[in-house]
């Protein structure tokens, strides 16, 4: 008792402290790049491997991922494995399409739904039913 004397705050100063493992690990935000750092993201490392991409397909695949950066690898592997020659087109995006919407609905996607409680699964089920609505880049397909 003579320990706490004269400070009556403490109890809520002791909730603010970090438990052992939370001072570990820090995790950082990653949000999107800005337009110049995801082009260069996607183009760089193509470029010093001897490959050229084209201007529609940087815009495509810049569209598609909205700048993430692991939309953008997932993107740049998926033309990559798709394109003919050392110039990736608009044409090799568009072959690679559903291919990388695939691997990011099981991969990326996929970890989410796994996270979700049955009833958050079943309210994404009754939302998908209504429509996907101003958020229609979301894909649902696989609850």
């Amino acid at each position: 008792m003579a320990v706490g004397t004269g400070l009556p705050n403490l109890k809520g100063k002791a909730g603010d402290v970090k438990i052992y493992g939370e001072r570990l690990f820090e995790f950082p935000g990653i949000g999107s790049l800005n337009p110049v750092d995801a082009r260069r993201a996607l183009v760089a490392p193509a470029e010093r491997a001897g490959v050229r991409f084209g201007e529609r397909a940087v815009d495509g695949i810049l569209g598609r991922s909205q700048g993430y950066p692991c939309f953008l690898r997932e993107w740049g592997f998926g033309v990559w494995n798709a394109a003919q020659g050392s110039v990736i087109s608009r044409e090799a995006v568009e072959l690679a399409g559903i291919a990388v919407q695939r691997k990011l609905d099981d991969s990326f996607f996929g970890v989410c739904m796994g996270r979700l409680t049955p009833q958050e699964r079943q309210y994404l089920r009754e939302w998908r039913t209504w429509g996907l609505g101003p958020i229609g880049r979301v894909r649902l397909r696989k609850l």
